[in-house]
C-alpha cells in the first residue's frame, strides 16, 4: 500500500518538474508583438474602455500590444487621454492618418460593428 502510494506521489513529482522544464525553455522565446490600429470615429467615450481591455488582455496572455489610434477627427481630450497613456506606457501612440501600416497590423473601425469581431477580448 506504501509503495503505491510512493509510486503515485513519484509520478506527480516527475510531471510537475516536467512542467517547469518546458516552461522554463519556452518562456525565452520573445513573443510576437502584436499591433492594432483602431480607427476613431467619434468614439472617444469608449477609446479608454477599449485600451484598458488591450492591457488586460496582454498582462494576461503574457502578449505584448502595440495600439495606434487614429483620430479622424480633431478631439482635445482624446489628444490628451493618449497623450497621458503615452508617458505612462510606450505602447499607445496617436496619429492623424493611416501611414506606414506593417503587413501584420490589424485596423479595427470602431464604427462597423462587423470590425469589432477582430478584438483579440
Amino acid at each position: 500500500m506504501i509503495k503505491l502510494l510512493l509510486i503515485v506521489i513519484g509520478c506527480y513529482i516527475i510531471a510537475a518538474a516536467i512542467v517547469h522544464v518546458y516552461y522554463y525553455f519556452s518562456s525565452h522565446q520573445q513573443p510576437t508583438k502584436r499591433h492594432y490600429i483602431l480607427l476613431d470615429h467619434e468614439q472617444q467615450d469608449s477609446i479608454e474602455w477599449y485600451y484598458r481591455s488591450f492591457q488586460r488582455f496582454s498582462h494576461w496572455m503574457g502578449i505584448p500590444v502595440h495600439i495606434t489610434v487614429v483620430n479622424t477627427q480633431p478631439n482635445r481630450d482624446l489628444c490628451q487621454m493618449v497623450g497621458h497613456w503615452g508617458r505612462n506606457n510606450n505602447d499607445i501612440v496617436l496619429n492623424d492618418r493611416v501611414s506606414g501600416i506593417s503587413d501584420h497590423a490589424i485596423i479595427i473601425d470602431l464604427s462597423k460593428q462587423d470590425d469589432l469581431c477582430k478584438l483579440p477580448f
